[in-house]
């Protein structure tokens, strides 16, 4: 006898279940994807990517969100909970931007305790948050706000950068809490640029309360103050920044409240911590400073491994102890009766940031222009030299090198 199949609808269902989960079949968390722009169907599979927030908001508890590179408007806060996760598909921070214009751009559930953000930015232009981290940790981050916090944190935040550029206000990171929290910062760089705005801000709001805010290697800079601590009657708050950089504490009351008074390597603005892009100056005494304990990350903000010299540095950047690389492109043949020799060298690496050229048992020179000519060459070998460096002194430990002979001249 034969066996009837089974019906079209039902196969139908089947196929759609086992698209919805791809990964799950194979053993892995499910997989979603995200594009600017996009509107594709469910599952959101990474060939035809849904929108950001239909990606979010149908994944299930531990699916992971990817987002393909490019600029995502949102005008709704992005709520991630059921431990999903949201990261760039690259890994590189500045491949993807969430320019929100919610209350609150991205939040995470107190609940959400697996959730995992990692390697985007946040352009936000909202009330409230740019961030606001409820549940799990977050990790190389650039958020940018005008609200109240950049980065509100009630978790783990760490290898990120926290910018308030709140017109009035502002802070960069920190939270306000009427409960007993415990968050933490591990190399954040905090920085309020607004004339009231705080670095690092801890507010206990109802008696009772005991909130201890702790931060590791964090570098914290406000207008109106570095760090702010405060509580209401009744309630004891604690911000403690060890192994961090600061210069200014400010202490509310009537509540208890205590902070950090001591700034573990002097004074801020003389020299200068930060460039344009808040990332470390040459001459930032944050360099080697901070505390190795807290330095197990998979790199800084920019990817870069962590521990470069004697220590990690302080702050979202660790800077690049990697010398660039140099390439000789002219140069004059191996034998030649020419008195004058012309070379022209180049960096692969972006960087670089001069070169230092050498000929013969002369000391190096400067030689920025990318070119150099040897003139009056005495018949014989000579060998020419050239480095890379960069901004942080970090010469090419094998320069490239070109040797020829002069011949004499019949």
């Amino acid at each position: 006898m034969r066996r009837r199949g089974l019906p079209g609808t039902v196969l139908g269902a089947i196929a759609l279940a086992l698209l919805a989960a791809p990964s799950a079949m194979a053993g892995g968390p499910i997989e979603r994807w995200a594009a600017p722009g996009a509107n594709g169907p469910e599952p959101c599979l990474s060939n035809d990517p849904c929108s950001l927030q239909n990606a979010v908001n149908g994944a299930p508890d531990g699916a992971s969100v990817f987002m393909k590179s490019g600029t995502y408007t949102e005008t709704t806060t992005l709520e991630l909970a059921d431990d999903v996760d949201l990261r760039s598909e690259t890994g590189a921070v500045g491949d993807v931007a969430i320019v929100s214009t919610a209350g609150i751009a991205i939040h995470t559930a107190f609940t959400s305790d697996a959730t995992e953000l990692e390697d985007f930015s946040i352009e936000h232009d909202g009330a409230n948050h740019g961030l606001h981290l409820e549940g799990g940790i977050a990790r190389r981050l650039f958020v940018d706000s005008s609200g109240l916090f950049a980065c509100n944190v009630t978790s783990l935040l760490r290898d990120s950068i926290c910018l308030s550029t709140a017109t009035s206000g502002g802070n960069a990171a920190g939270l306000a809490t009427p409960s007993d929290l415990f968050p933490q910062l591990i190399n954040v760089t905090a920085v309020a640029t607004s004339g009231n705005g705080v670095g690092v801000f801890l507010a206990a709001t109802a008696s009772g309360a005991e909130p201890i805010l702790t931060g590791r290697n964090v570098i914290a800079e406000g207008a109106l103050t570095d760090q702010f601590v405060s509580g209401v009657a009744g309630a004891d708050a604690e911000l403690i920044l060890s192994n961090s950089n600061f210069d200014s504490l400010f202490v509310a009351t009537p509540g208890t409240a205590t902070g950090t008074n001591t700034n573990v390597n002097g004074n801020q603005t003389d020299p200068e911590l930060l460039d344009a892009d808040l990332r470390q100056l040459p001459d930032s005494p944050t360099i080697d400073a901070g505390d190795n304990g807290f330095a197990f990350s998979a790199g800084d903000i920019d990817g870069d491994a962590r521990i470069q010299g004697d220590a990690v540095d302080i702050g979202a950047d660790e800077v690049d102890g990697a010398a660039p690389e140099t390439t000789i492109t002219k140069k004059p043949s191996k034998r030649t009766a020419k008195k004058r020799a012309k070379f022209e060298f180049e960096s692969p690496d972006a960087d670089a940031d001069g070169f230092e050229c050498k000929l013969d048992g002369k000391p190096y020179v400067v030689c920025n222009s990318g070119k150099f000519t040897a003139r009056n060459l005495k018949p014989k070998k000579h060998t020419f030299r050239v480095r890379a460096g960069d901004n942080f002194d970090n010469f090419d430990p094998t320069p490239a090198k070109h040797t020829w002979k002069v011949k004499k001249r019949r």
